[in-house]
């Protein structure tokens, strides 16, 4: 990370054309906190903007845009946003049910906290219900409905309170370090496999 910190919080999305219902309901949360924390925060979309077909999904937000770069650039850009909270929303329908959740494993990696819609893909790495964010395993989230309110209110509660925002982050950084890396899954893995095959 070579960025230096900016003045106001970054709140974090990434997402791509195909996220446009996924985004659409987003324009009145991002409204609504930059209504309460204006002064304090700044929404960065990192790659789309959020226009479609001449449609703009975030008409009268106000947000920082970082186009896409090139997947060697992708990594630094995305440290060097300085995100304090990223963003996840996905509605749940099958489509979404199909997609990743590799770009949590990133965030996760970097010690961004998140809030992520409670649907797949999420719902396989972190903390199911009743379970608590040191769950081993298990990325440590604010899990959310699809209501602009849940979103809301989400968004308020990691804004106000920092120690919680940092025990996410050193608790998603160490889950990923322990059990996403290379050495402590997939080589273990790829060890197996190949005396097999």
């Amino acid at each position: 990370i070579t960025a230096p910190k900016p003045q106001k919080l970054q709140i974090g999305l990434q997402m791509n054309p195909t996220q446009m219902l996924d985004l659409v309901p987003m324009r009145k949360v991002m409204l609504e906190i930059l209504k309460k924390h204006g002064n304090k925060v700044e929404f960065v979309l990192f790659g789309w903007d959020g226009t479609k077909k001449q449609v703009n999904a975030l008409q009268g937000v106000k947000f920082k845009h970082v186009k896409t770069v090139p997947i060697r650039q992708y990594f630094n850009t995305l440290a060097n946003l300085r995100l304090d909270i990223a963003l996840m929303p996905l509605q749940d329908n099958d489509f979404n049910k199909c997609k990743s959740h590799h770009k949590l494993l990133q965030y996760a990696q970097l010690g961004i906290p998140t809030i992520v819609s409670n649907v797949q893909p999420y719902t396989d790495i972190i903390a199911k219900q009743g379970e608590s964010i040191y769950t081993p395993g298990k990325i440590p989230v604010a899990k959310c409905g699809n209501t602009p309110e849940e979103w809301i209110t989400k968004i308020d509660l990691l804004i106000e309170k920092e120690a919680m925002r940092q025990q996410m982050s050193e608790k998603a950084n160490l889950t990923v370090q322990q059990y996403y890396t290379w050495h402590n899954n997939t080589a273990i893995l790829t060890e197996d496999i190949f005396p097999k095959v």
